[in-house]
């Protein structure tokens, strides 16, 4: 059995604040279909815009922004042909999912 007189330990003192730490990675987002909610892509394959000329134009579809991605998964390819959009008429080949509509451009 310990001595009642022996010295004490003492724990260092918390710190009152909090050290400052670099900012995590973004993460990417999978983008699901509304419908099924499968995976179709995720925000990183989202084309970057220096790929893009900046003589192109902003695609926008009838219902808003259309953006171009890389990679898709979970989809079915049609045939090419011209398809309207709000920014102009493109030679697209359409792919679907349920109700979700990506289109990759033909070059």
């Amino acid at each position: 059995m310990p001595a009642l007189d022996s010295p004490r330990r003492c724990l260092p003192a918390v710190p009152r604040t909090r050290p400052t730490s670099r900012p995590l990675p973004s993460i990417p987002r999978p983008l699901s279909c509304k419908a099924c909610k499968t995976c179709i892509t995720s925000c990183n394959a989202e084309l970057p815009l220096s790929a893009i000329p900046p003589e192109s134009p902003n695609f926008r579809g009838f219902s808003g922004k259309a953006s171009l991605f890389t990679e898709t998964y979970n989809v079915t390819l049609k045939p090419p042909k011209l398809e309207l959009m709000g920014s102009g008429a493109y030679r697209l080949s359409v792919r679907v999912q349920n109700t979700y509509l990506l289109i990759p451009f033909q070059h």
